[in-house]
């Protein structure tokens, strides 16, 4: 083997190390890059779930008892902030507010929130206005209220009723 080949096939050698390690900086690069991402996204995450639909999703999930729908209005959201709740409406079966608040905010911090969802702690309400609705029985609220009571969703209308004299099966003879 001359010189030359032998020089050949050490530079080939070199090149290939170096292909290797270029290779395992790039997948280096690359993880940090969706690392980076990925914690700027979790930063991020507070203001886009207040800026989507997605913060309709918040206090229903929190009042799971409550059988009506929950309207949010604006919701501010932030890791280092009181969580707040703004023009929030409680609705009835019909679609009619029953109760509005003008303000619901936290004492502590979304990050507070995170670390110990088991304890909310103090939580301000202010500017609350209650709706009543008078049925033609005089009864208000009564399905909301029912429902509230027995901790359902909806109340069916209409009451199934049995029959005094049920017709006997044909095939059970």
């Amino acid at each position: 083997m001359s010189q030359s080949e032998t020089t050949k096939a050490k530079s080939t050698d070199s090149s290939s190390a170096k292909d290797q390690k270029n290779e395992r900086g790039s997948m280096g690069r690359i993880f940090l890059v969706l690392v980076i991402g990925f914690c700027v996204l979790l930063w991020f995450a507070p203001q886009i779930v207040s800026r989507t639909s997605l913060k309709d999703s918040i206090l229903p999930r929190i009042l799971k008892n409550y059988p009506g729908e929950i309207r949010t209005g604006a919701v501010s959201l932030n890791w280092g902030a009181p969580v707040t709740f703004r023009d929030v409406a409680l609705e009835d079966f019909e679609g009619r507010d029953v109760v509005r608040i003008d303000q619901i905010q936290t004492k502590k911090t979304l990050w507070e929130l995170a670390k110990d969802r088991k304890r909310v702690g103090d939580v301000n309400v202010d500017g609350v206005t209650t709706l009543t609705y008078v049925n033609a029985q005089g009864l208000a609220n009564q399905d909301l209220l029912t429902a509230i009571i027995n901790k359902r969703k909806k109340i069916p209308r209409e009451i199934p009723t049995r029959r005094k004299n049920p017709k006997p099966d044909r095939n059970s003879r």
